[in-house]
């Protein structure tokens, strides 16, 4: 489907032409619909799976998750156990 091109209508036209923007809007075309001459609605086509399969290219790629995912790093555990050296503090007179 690519880019949906866009066409602007009245809502009395469209009342009067409904059938024909409904067809145009499946074939691909954004209909905005005005109303006393601002935005009303939007009327767009339902994407098709080629346009979700195209806008999201990893959705399914993921077959299995391994047992320990989730599981700490030693290297990073040990990290977070040493402790960072304290300021000396100060003492009063």
């Amino acid at each position: 489907m690519g880019q949906a091109s866009t066409a602007v209508t009245t809502t009395r036209a469209l009342r009067a032409q409904l059938r024909e923007t409904l067809e145009r809007a499946a074939r691909g075309k954004e209909i905005i619909v005005t109303l006393r001459g601002k935005p009303y609605v939007r009327i767009v086509p339902i994407a098709s799976a080629a346009d979700v399969a195209s806008r999201y290219p990893l959705r399914g790629s993921v077959r299995f998750i391994a047992d320990d995912f989730d599981a700490p790093m030693p290297e990073m555990w040990d990290a977070l156990q040493k402790k960072a050296p304290r300021a000396a503090k100060r003492r009063k007179k």
